[in-house]
């Protein structure tokens, strides 16, 4: 099959989003790259998403490779799974319905890695309050897969965001799809299992698709939910089982994993019960173990103990603020 012949499934999750996710499907619909699917999984919205997008597909979007399905809220993640499940494509491009794809996103990259026998292709992006204001380079270059790995792991954000990939359905296929469980970071859970399974990823240069900025989605306010922070918690916990599993667990890995964790430990102290808290604190000890950041979470551990929540709360508040 020639590359201009395959079929691309791109998948749309979206919840209470009718104000973006008209221009995410019409993004899709202007790629130079034509045969194209397009799945759009509603989560359950509450905004009149069903019925605006019943009447499109009746009129405007009538004729176009474009497919509605609702689910009962659970989730990005189980709407990404459902739009696998229901995909028919050899190769997969999810896009958060409130973002965009530039023109030849699919056409570069299809090309890109049908050349060099890939799994996947990623790419650059940029992310705004809207395309012609003032916006932030998403995307980063890598040698390897590994080297992709260590990027993504670091605390260093957007290397490689959900709308970056383009991949080989056959690639997604290997692993079990995202963890619904996992509130935040379900795409760092997910790129790091797809990449386990992979041997060879692409990258280019180009900018190809738009990120919409919200003051809501930063780490700041989400890290203030409790079931936020036991995700973050639990997203870092599988990754180092997983790469200790395939005997890749290093000192870099292990120094961002830990970084991770001690950027959630203060939060943390503010809402889990004394027994989860004590659960990680374990686990820390013992991920951190033969890491110079030992010493850090022994003695943060033994301040809690001794001086309570609250006051290595105060503390830690006083040095951060300084």
């Amino acid at each position: 099959m020639k590359i201009s012949e395959d079929l691309i499934s791109v998948i749309i999750p979206t919840y209470n989003r009718i104000t973006y996710v008209i221009e995410a499907v019409e993004s899709c619909m202007a790629q130079s790259h034509t045969n194209i699917e397009v799945l759009i999984i509603d989560d359950g919205s509450t905004d009149g998403t069903e019925e605006t997008l019943n009447r499109l597909l009746k009129g405007k979007w009538k004729n176009k490779p474009i497919k509605y399905f609702r689910q009962n809220n659970a989730g990005a993640s189980a709407a990404r799974n459902q739009g696998l499940q229901l995909s028919k494509g050899q190769y997969i491009q999810f896009l958060d319905s409130d973002d965009m794809l530039f023109p030849r996103k699919i056409e570069i990259q299809l090309e890109a890695l049908s050349k060099v026998n890939a799994d996947g292709c990623s790419c650059q992006g940029i992310m705004g309050r809207s395309i012609n204001e003032k916006v932030i380079s998403l995307g980063e270059n890598f040698h390897s897969v590994l080297n992709l790995m260590h990027k993504i792991c670091s605390r260093k954000q957007h290397i490689m965001c959900t709308n970056a990939p383009l991949w080989r359905k056959s690639a997604l296929e290997k692993t079990s799809g995202w963890n619904p469980e996992l509130a935040y970071g379900d795409d760092l859970d997910f790129h790091i299992r797809v990449l386990l399974g992979v041997k060879k990823m692409e990258f280019v240069p180009n900018i190809l698709f738009f990120v919409r900025e919200h003051n809501y989605d930063r780490l700041s306010h989400a890290t203030k939910s409790i079931n936020q922070v036991e995700s973050g918690i639990k997203t870092h916990q599988l990754i180092t089982k997983n790469l200790k599993k395939n005997g890749l667990w290093d000192i870099d890995f292990q120094d961002n994993i830990l970084k991770g964790c001690r950027a959630l430990y203060p939060i943390y102290l503010k809402f889990a019960s004394k027994k989860k808290l004590a659960e990680f604190e374990r686990w820390l000890l013992i991920t951190a173990n033969k890491s110079d950041l030992i010493f850090v979470f022994f003695s943060l551990i033994v301040l809690r103990r001794l001086l309570g929540c609250n006051v290595l709360l105060y503390l830690y508040e006083k040095v951060r603020d300084r």
